[in-house]
């Protein structure tokens, strides 16, 4: 989503995403589109919640590894002197811990 280059790490992540759903049953991360703005087009899209999912779980990105994509500008957006995640604001952290814990009972 950020035109990062991608290795084996990423099978990895793609491996420990399903094994939460096989032991939860649920999804690690369900993006979808947001509503349609008076424009008629999506506030956001099911890759900007893609990635607010998962700065909600992991934290903030770190801003070497974002800005080292090529979509860096599409997701993110400069405030003041630091750059903030463009279209979905208010996001909190939930970290997966609390995830197994609270919502799976694991």
């Amino acid at each position: 989503m950020l035109g990062l280059d991608y290795d084996t790490s990423a099978d990895l992540w793609s491996f420990a995403c399903m094994i939460f759903e096989l032991i939860t049953g649920d999804f690690l991360f369900d993006p979808r589109k947001g509503e349609k703005g008076a424009d008629d087009k999506p506030v956001y899209t099911k890759s900007d919640d893609h990635l607010a999912q998962m700065i909600e779980m992991l934290g903030p990105m770190p801003r070497s590894f974002a800005m080292a994509g090529s979509c860096f500008d599409k997701f993110y957006k400069k405030s003041g002197d630091d750059y903030i995640f463009a279209r979905i604001g208010g996001l909190v952290h939930f970290p997966l811990e609390r995830i197994l814990i609270e919502k799976h009972r694991l």
